[in-house]
């Protein structure tokens, strides 16, 4: 990590982020010869902003004419691959191919996301 600018015994930086949502987040910056210095507060990191759908349960158990034995679970993530639960819907619509005929649909559903 860089300083984005340093003058008369101040450093600014620009950029920091952290990538993980969760609580109890502190800072911590160390420099040879003086002391640690933590931040007395700690502080939360929320999920970004809806950037990827994710299968976090993969299907299983495939007999034709038979429901999966293992439906397959979505999730929708942020760019860090966290949970986003925003309150926005989303239509999800799988779709089924043939390796044979990969360009044909062999089936397709929607179903509604609710974050």
């Amino acid at each position: 990590l860089v300083p984005s600018s340093e003058q008369c015994g101040r450093v600014q930086y620009a950029g920091l982020r952290v990538d993980r949502a969760g609580a109890g987040y502190t800072m911590r910056f160390t420099a040879p010869g003086l002391p640690i210095f933590v931040t007395d507060r700690s502080f939360d990191v929320q999920p970004g902003l809806p950037y990827q759908l994710t299968v976090v349960v993969p299907p299983l158990g495939f007999l034709s004419g038979s429901p999966f034995r293992q439906q397959p679970e979505l999730e929708v993530q942020d760019k860090g691959g966290n949970l986003v639960s925003s309150g926005i819907t989303y239509s999800a619509t799988p779709t089924l191919r043939h390796a044979a005929a990969p360009n044909n649909l062999v089936s397709a559903a929607e179903n509604t996301l609710f974050l």
